[in-house]
């Protein structure tokens, strides 16, 4: 009897994606304390009107994000560098390569920085939300 062959999980299999040869560019925010810049990687239609996106996040030296919140779920895997992550307003988590953490529907994301300032952080970033929904709705 043959044994079929494993899944990989989901985060193993997006970062080997990234593996895949991408277009070099320069991001205009490498300055420390830039804004963070991204880059599609895939976006594929779901069932029920919803809508996966897998982007590269590019955080660069200082690099930092005001606080927002996202339309839908959110699975961030580290690739590399250090950022530190804080959620509903409690303490922020320092994050490295190969860590990753989720962000339901609707948290607060109260902090986001590159804890680093001379060094960029990449990260993927997946998100399923509604088709059409705005991806990131910045605090007023």
């Amino acid at each position: 009897m043959r044994t079929p062959a494993p899944r990989l999980p989901l985060l193993t299999a997006l970062a080997l994606c990234l593996a895949l040869p991408l277009a070099a560019h320069a991001h205009e925010s490498d300055a420390a304390g830039g804004r963070p810049q991204t880059e599609m990687v895939q976006q594929e239609a779901l069932a029920g009107g919803q809508q996966m996106t897998a982007i590269r996040l590019h955080v660069p030296p200082g690099g930092s994000s005001p606080p927002h919140r996202h339309s839908g779920t959110l699975i961030v895997y580290m690739l590399s560098g250090h950022v530190r992550s804080g959620l509903n307003g409690e303490d922020a988590v320092l994050y490295g390569p190969d860590d990753s953490w989720t962000e339901p529907e609707g948290t607060h994301h109260t902090r986001f920085e590159n804890v680093s300032e001379t060094e960029p952080a990449e990260l993927l970033v997946v998100s399923v939300a509604p088709a059409n929904a705005t991806p990131t709705i910045m605090d007023e």
